[in-house]
């Protein structure tokens, strides 16, 4: 009997995760302004072109949030002599808390490759990774605090990458 109620809440547990947590672009966009560090100093337009998403980010979803923060940081343009920016999200994974954690919180770590070029010449890569969390106390439901803490994992990587490129 155990066995079957652990089961059918691990079942439960696992349909939720898959149901709840497709990001959404509103969840991962940088809204605040991230500005350089000198002003006048960045004289570069960037925009996404290819973005490799997983199966609880949508590639199209990511590229609208990357592009759309780049908007909100002042640094979007699609002209010619733009820099392109490639995405490749690494991992998005769960950091798993088999204690009282997983009842508490949800907590996402996001590693996202940016490659730069222009015109077919690579300028430079840029890793980041950035771990985030959302509490029992901001979101109650489990599966929608999962896919808070995913965005917030990503909005958080996208920010910290905004932050390089406009040093």
């Amino acid at each position: 009997m155990k066995t079957r109620i652990f089961r059918f809440i691990c079942v439960c547990l696992f349909a939720s995760l898959a149901v709840g947590c497709a990001a959404t672009k509103e969840g991962m966009t940088v809204n605040k302004s991230v500005s350089p560090s000198t002003p006048g100093q960045v004289t570069k337009k960037f925009h996404v072109v290819n973005v490799k998403g997983n199966m609880f980010v949508d590639a199209v979803t990511l590229r609208n949030s990357i592009n759309e923060s780049l908007r909100v940081a002042g640094v979007y343009s699609t002209a010619e002599d733009s820099v392109s920016i490639d995405v490749d999200l690494w991992k998005l994974d769960p950091s798993i808390d088999l204690g009282a954690g997983m009842l508490f919180y949800s907590e996402w770590t996001a590693e996202i490759n940016y490659k730069l070029y222009q015109r077919n010449t690579v300028l430079r890569n840029v890793s980041v990774t950035n771990k985030d969390r959302v509490t029992l106390a901001e979101v109650p439901i489990g599966a929608l605090r999962d896919r808070k803490a995913t965005e917030k994992s990503i909005r958080g990587n996208v920010e910290k990458f905004l932050i390089e490129i406009l040093k």
